[in-house]
């Protein structure tokens, strides 16, 4: 998936190095992991890659994404990917950044991983951080973690991903990860 802006992706087929059946991201060629959980059938994780966020994260997650609402990891490094991953599922949702084994950003959304216990101000300020964050790790967007929110989206252009596998919208098709 190519982030053309925040909200519309377009698909686009590369080459990748693989080695021992395992893609790996490839931050200077912008290409980062994306894992979709689909909470309706077992939790087991869809995968994806993603160009266009430009930011040099090991990973940031949300519960936080538009028709899905589940749990939606993107990075660079597996091992920060699952950390994050845990740090939300333990927390009951929310948005996380983590960088080398080490959490930069935290916002839990304990109630259906929406919803905060936390004064709106409070969840205000937190939010702003993880996008300055995420800009600061070279993120363009104005509102870098928008973009993730909406890769779920599935009415929007072009190829997105859900807990059922990678959709092209417009046929409303889900397609392979690998093309040979």
């Amino acid at each position: 998936m190519d982030l053309i802006n925040q909200t519309i992706t377009r698909e686009r087929i590369v080459d990748v190095a693989c080695a021992g059946g395992v893609i790996p991201a490839d931050v200077e060629a912008d290409l980062l992991k994306v894992a979709v959980f689909d909470r309706r059938e077992g939790f087991s994780p869809v995968f994806g890659f993603v160009r266009g966020l430009k930011a040099d994260i090991g990973a940031v997650g949300t519960t936080v994404n538009l028709d899905e609402y589940t749990l939606l990891v993107v990075g660079s490094s597996d091992y920060d990917m699952a950390h994050c991953a845990n740090l939300l599922l333990e927390s009951g949702g929310g948005v996380a950044l983590v960088d080398k084994g080490r959490v930069l950003e935290e916002i839990p959304f304990p109630i259906g991983g929406l919803f905060s216990l936390e004064p709106w101000r409070d969840v205000g300020q937190k939010l702003t951080a993880v996008q300055q964050t995420l800009k600061q790790r070279g993120a363009e967007f104005p509102k870098p973690l928008y973009a993730l929110c909406f890769l779920t989206f599935v009415t929007l252009p072009e190829l997105r991903i859900t807990g059922r596998g990678l959709v092209r919208a417009k046929e409303r098709r889900i397609v392979p990860l690998v093309v040979e």
